[in-house]
């Protein structure tokens, strides 16, 4: 940091503007349309990362963990391709994968692709290949207005590229290979092509896409013999029609369709064994696989005054995964054998969506933006493990069920949206605008088997596997329950240009999320032993949380636009959060409100013709207000508490600080070739991986450099890449049966039993070609 400091001191002198589209590619001129109308990062109020097409090129961005590296107030748990929990300014799930499946708990951070929502429910989060896209926008903070009821944290936006209909009838056509090497791994191959295919010039074009990857994976399993055993294949395509008719009227379609296959996640054995061990000792192989089909159809009419858009969307992904089941055996275990608690989890999501919306350009005081948006959504999710080996510990014996878990969830919503801009003066912006959310979920419970034992933690021999949902019917508690959120979300911001090179801005927004029904086997185990009704027709759903959250910030150009420097602080109240806790089974909750507390500051500088440097930081104080038990009272009082949650604690995956700093350089040596390069740093402060805070769910401080370095002519790229150049392992998710709480140094603690790590080291080179 110190040395990018001085660097940039030495180059300032330097700075000076540039006809040369790619010297002046800071964050601040991407064009965006976060408010459904094409304007620059800078002269929105409010907190936005944008990323172009150019910049997703030069700097490798291919997963979502790229994306977090580049923006503030970003966070992401990272389990491996495909699994990822995403939080924003400590707006967090930190949910399990897998199990969490099971949690009907809904996502915090919308996330669009081509305006059509793609967020998972759970905490596998799709990757999708970027290679192609135009740009990617984060919205930070809620965004209820335009982006509804999910933006709770804020909104991320995917946008595939168009193809240029004043082409050639072949053109435009880009190919993009890559070999890359991991230490303690395998090979890795990448390919990816687009091209444009223009049927009618300036009218009709097609641009299609293809994408493949390969990684032979980097973590060993000694306990089948098999090295490399988390390998990795995914293959995706794309195309995109438009058709403009008239110069004023445009229809476009976008089909977008993947696979992925894959042995295992980034999981290694849990401590005491060493995280750079790269190893995980399973008797699963795993056969795994995520399938997803995303359809659009996208009608836009500019009537001059008024602009039209309708928006219809469909989108599937089903989901399979074969694991270990190690918080299972872990809990089971402890009071019986070693079980080979094997998994199975099925999971499908499909969506239709239909948007009508307007945009005003009056060209005077006051424009209006508004619409209605109804959505059509449904999801089912399969879990079992069995165990052979815990069968003589049943009753009667010969039981090997640990657990059975299948629930449905469908979703049908409706709502209307509006925001007016009043310019009250040539400087002065006055912004207003509400949703109205009218959402129905209902959710059912279809299998709930689960072995139940004695002692407090119900974890004891013999054990009873019991079907729960004839349990509940027995005791009137029905098997389905429907929840109704009928709320009006306003938002409202202030913006005040205070020269032609800054703006102050202040927002404040309301965020919420539905609740929904939790499993019957989890809400059956967190009802105490012998099983209390009340206690279980209590614990089994929970309710819709809501986040009222202030922001105010200033954006401000210097040296002749060369430097951007925006910084923002906000305010966030969470009432009532859902927290994901395990007894093994997974469990919802509503814990305690938090109160977030933040500090923002993200700036690019242009110091010289083709050097480009950029800078981020965010600071976060976020701390639950009050202690609560997760864990079962009576587990908690044999320890000697009566909480397991304590006033103060931090959420989940939120550090206190973060930092991002790079630079991009390309400088002509010949004709048309350039030298390019590009260094990134990012730096994560601790972190917590569980609500109560254990210390075994610190994961400490990381700090990661990437390094990109090539040759670039007009119709050829050559680079070399180094991914975490300095080999750092750290953990990126560590998980456990936080039913079960142990004394540890006198403090609560709990054991880990399912921890993920980074990908180590990587070394490659990638070539491509554009024509």
């Amino acid at each position: 940091m110190i040395a990018l400091c001085a660097t940039l001191g030495a180059t300032a002198a330097q700075a000076q503007a540039s006809d040369d589209p790619a010297d002046q590619s800071s964050e601040g001129d991407i064009v965006v349309t976060a408010r459904f109308r094409e304007e620059t990062v800078q002269d929105i109020g409010g907190s936005i990362s944008a990323i172009d097409g150019r910049a997703i090129a030069r700097e490798g961005i291919d997963e979502f963990e790229d994306i977090a590296r580049r923006t503030p107030g970003l966070s992401t748990i990272d389990r491996g391709p495909s699994q990822n929990d995403v939080s924003v300014r400590g707006i967090s799930n930190g949910v399990s994968p897998r199990l969490s499946d099971l949690g009907g708990s809904g996502p915090l951070v919308s996330q669009f692709l081509d305006d059509i929502p793609v967020a998972a429910a759970t905490a596998s989060q799709r990757d999708f290949n970027y290679f192609d896209f135009d740009r990617i926008e984060v919205l930070r903070g809620p965004q209820p207005t335009l982006f509804g009821e999910g933006s709770v944290g804020g909104t991320i936006r995917y946008f595939s590229r168009d193809p240029n209909l004043g082409g050639a009838l072949a053109s435009d056509m880009v190919f993009q290979s890559s070999l890359s090497f991991t230490d303690e791994g395998g090979t890795n191959v990448a390919a990816s092509a687009a091209s444009s295919f223009i049927l009618v010039p300036d009218r009709l074009g097609i641009r299609a896409v293809v994408n493949y990857r390969k990684d032979d994976g980097f973590i060993d399993n000694p306990r089948l013999g098999i090295d490399n055993f988390n390998d990795y294949r995914a293959f995706s395509g794309r195309v995109v029609a438009l058709w403009k008719p008239t110069d004023d009227l445009s229809i476009r379609l976008m089909a977008f369709a993947g696979r992925d296959d894959f042995g295992g996640s980034y999981e290694v054995n849990a401590p005491p064994a060493a995280k750079t061990a790269l190893v995980l000792s399973t008797p699963v192989q795993g056969d795994n696989r995520d399938k997803f089909e995303l359809y659009t159809g996208k009608v836009e009419y500019d009537a001059g005054p008024v602009t039209l858009t309708a928006i219809t969307g469909w989108y599937t992904r089903s989901r399979r995964d074969e694991f270990f089941d190690a918080q299972s055996a872990a809990a089971f275990g402890l009071f019986t054998t070693v079980l080979t608690a094997t998994g199975l989890s099925n999971a499908d999501d499909e969506s239709f969506t239909q948007e009508l919306r307007f945009a005003t350009d009056l060209g005077g005081a006051f424009d209006l933006i508004g619409g209605v948006y109804y959505q059509d959504a449904s999801y089912i999710a399969h879990l079992t493990t069995t165990a052979p080996e815990f069968a003589p510990y049943t009753t009667p014996v010969g039981g090997t069920t640990l657990i059975g878990q299948a629930g449905s969830v469908d979703s049908r919503q409706i709502s209307g949206f509006v925001e007016g801009t009043l310019r009250a003066s040539e400087r002065l912006r006055l912004i207003a605008g509400v949703r109205y959310v009218d959402e129905k979920i209902t959710s059912v419970s279809i299998q709930s088997i689960a072995a139940f034992g004695g002692a407090p933690n119900g974890l004891a021999p013999p054990f009873v596997i019991a079907d729960v949902n004839a349990t509940a019917t027995a005791a009137g508690i029905p098997l389905e329950e429907s929840f109704q959120l009928r709320r009006f979300l306003p938002r409202a911001a202030i913006e005040l240009d205070v020269g032609d090179d800054a703006m102050l801005y202040a927002i404040a927004a309301t965020g919420v999320r539905n609740g929904n029904l939790n499993p019957f086997t989890s809400a059956l185990r967190g009802a105490g032993t012998p099983p209390s009704l009340a206690r279980f027709e209590q614990a089994r759903s929970f309710r819709e949380d809501e986040v009222l959250s202030f922001e105010i910030g200033a954006k401000t150009r210097w040296l002749d636009d060369a430097l951007t420097l925006n910084v923002s602080a906000f305010h966030t109240d969470f009432k009532d959060p859902q927290i994901l806790t395990a007894n093994p089974f997974v469990l919802t909750l509503n814990g305690p409100d938090l109160e977030i507390y933040g500090v923002e500051l993200q700036s690019s500088w242009r110091a010289a013709r083709g050097v480009n440097f950029y800078l981020s930081g965010t600071w976060q104080d976020a701390s639950f207000q009050s202690g609560a038990a997760l864990a079962n009272p009576a587990t908690l009082a044999a320890l000697g508490f009566t909480e397991d949650l304590q006033k103060g604690n931090r959420p989940v995956n939120t550090p206190e600080w973060a930092a991002a700093a790079g630079v991009d350089i390309r400088q002509p040596v010949d004709g048309d070739l350039s030298v390019t390069a590009n260094l990134s740093y990012q730096y994560i402060g601790s972190r917590f991986a569980l609500s109560q805070n254990y210390p075994s769910s610190r994961m400490g401080a990381q700090n990661f450099v990437n390094l990109r370095v090539g040759l670039e002519s007009e119709h050829w790229s050559l680079t070399a890449f180094v991914d975490n150049l300095t080999n750092e392992i750290e953990y990126q998710a560590i998980q456990g049966n936080t039913g079960t709480p142990i004394l540890n140094a006198g403090k609560l603690d709990f054991r880990p039993t399912s921890v993920s790590v980074n990908r180590p080291r990587t070394i490659g080179i990638q070539f491509g070609t554009r024509f």
